[in-house]
């Protein structure tokens, strides 16, 4: 079951006053009495009458009682009835008053009916009228509401509770589902690889947009590296125009830093800056500090954020494909260090920090990156950084002989995943994304050593998270 908050307190108050006032526009002139249907009923109905009091102040208080219509129900049986019917209260003569019944929720309009006939066995009003504060539709009898504090239509799956602190220790209304299926709004991946212009063989505009559709995500942002690189305003345009025609949700691209992705000369970003979302030479590391410098400044000028993939591979050994753990040591595979990932970031936020550009950090996998951001962050420099469902869900110690387990970054040590879930919890990390990577079968079919880096996530990313890490208190 799932429940949203749609009423607070204060729209609940809102809403009784507005109720008060139409009641007034239409009946001013006649005698008031208000009944409130046990038990939500008599607590608005009380309410109503105090708002209706401090509107035409001076005059005799509207009275109230109370309604059990128990007795009236015709989907209950007698047993039942004379089990739980209490009395009703009527704080006057009827006969000479327009009485109001008030009630909480208006649905099949079985309780109305029974309300009606409850009045009706105490005297005849000169007029009887329901004021409802949530009217939820699927009526199964033909009873409308006069007064209605808000139309709320719901699913067949979905109830709508009022709750009032006098009764349920807390005030407001809330909408309650009983489906399988969680509703929320569209979720937003920063980082995906669509492939598309180049190696549609791997993943296409259409069925990256599908694969996020399934995984909840209606906001992607493709990241450059695709043949040709997203480096020109031609290249760009290119994608812009396949994703015009192919993709049913939003897709937000990024531009490359450096032409081809090389690392040696700065793209035209004045170009491009309105053409992408971001720019970024996601898959390889930028790792010349002068080149990076320019970027940043280029990109503050242009209020444009740098995202970067970090990895120094001055500091890899030739043919490293996991984490430089215990895994690698026993199964003879070269290791990748952390000091790869953090050296970089380190350099980074500094220039950030002289440069005053927005900078973010791509799938951050480490403990001493969370905590070299961390810093960064407490010196006011302009930082983020992203963290994967992998980083946080798995490590080092699930590894398997296997191209699926592939990715880069490595799957980490189980202290680095702790040190990211910690990091995301104290809000160091900003974002979960899916660095989404797909390829061929082909490709991953070819062991750790040999296959390409990336695995998918669009479509597990969000049940895997919420089973895992919400579900759990983690």
């Amino acid at each position: 079951m799932t429940e949203t908050l749609l009423m607070d307190e204060a729209a609940l108050g809102r809403a009784i006053k507005r109720l008060a006032h139409e009641i007034l526009e239409r009946d001013g002139d006649n005698r008031l009495c208000i009944l409130g249907v046990k038990r939500r009923g008599v607590i608005l109905a009380e309410q109503l009458a105090r708002a209706i009091d401090g509107i035409r102040p001076g005059q005799d208080p509207v009275p109230t009682g109370t309604l059990d219509t128990t007795l009236y129900r015709d989907d209950m049986s007698d047993e039942d009835k004379v089990r739980m019917a209490e009395d009703c209260t009527f704080p006057c003569r009827l006969e000479d008053r327009t009485v109001i019944v008030v009630d909480d929720v208006l649905y099949t309009g079985r309780t109305a009916r029974a309300a009606m006939e409850a009045v009706f066995a105490a005297g005849r009003p000169k007029a009887l009228q329901l004021a409802i504060l949530v009217d939820r539709g699927h009526r199964e009898l033909p009873i409308k509401a006069d007064f209605v504090g808000k139309n709320i239509p719901t699913a067949k799956d979905e109830t709508v509770e009022v709750n009032l602190a006098e009764v349920d220790g807390r005030t407001g209304v809330y909408l309650r589902r009983e489906s399988a299926y969680t509703r929320l709004p569209g979720l937003c991946d920063v980082h995906v690889h669509f492939r598309e212009p180049g190696r549609t063989d791997k993943e296409t505009i259409a069925t990256g947009c599908a694969a996020a559709v399934a995984g909840g995500y209606t906001t992607v942002c493709p990241m450059p590296n695709t043949t040709p690189v997203m480096d020109t305003p031609e290249h760009l345009q290119l994608q812009l125009d396949i994703i015009k025609r192919d993709a049913p949700i939003q897709v937000l691209p990024y531009a490359s830093i450096t032409h081809g992705e090389s690392g040696r000369e700065v793209v035209d970003m004045a170009a491009l800056a309105p053409m992408c979302v971001a720019f970024s030479d996601d898959g390889v590391g930028l790792n010349d500090p002068d080149v990076m410098r320019e970027a940043m400044e280029q990109a503050a000028h242009l209020g444009k954020l740098i995202a970067a993939h970090c990895e120094d591979k001055t500091l890899i050994p030739a043919g490293g494909c996991i984490n430089d753990g215990p895994f690698a040591r026993e199964h003879g595979y070269v290791g990748i260090n952390d000091e790869s990932e953090w050296a970089p970031i380190a350099r980074d936020a500094r220039l950030a920090g002289e440069t005053g550009a927005s900078y973010h950090v791509c799938h951050v996998s480490t403990a001493t990156s969370v905590e070299v951001i961390r810093a960064a962050k407490a010196k006011g420099i302009d930082i983020t950084c992203e963290v994967t469902p992998h980083h946080l869900l798995m490590d080092e110690t699930d590894l398997r002989e296997e191209g699926r387990f592939k990715m880069n970054p490595p799957l980490r040590s189980p202290e680095d995943r702790e040190a990211c879930i910690r990091g995301l919890q104290d809000g160091t990390i900003d974002f979960i994304a899916t660095d989404h990577a797909p390829h061929t079968a082909e490709e991953k079919a070819r062991g750790l050593a040999d296959a390409p880096f990336g695995i998918v996530g669009l479509e597990t990313a969000f049940p895997l998270l919420y089973t895992n890490l919400v579900l759990t208190g983690n």
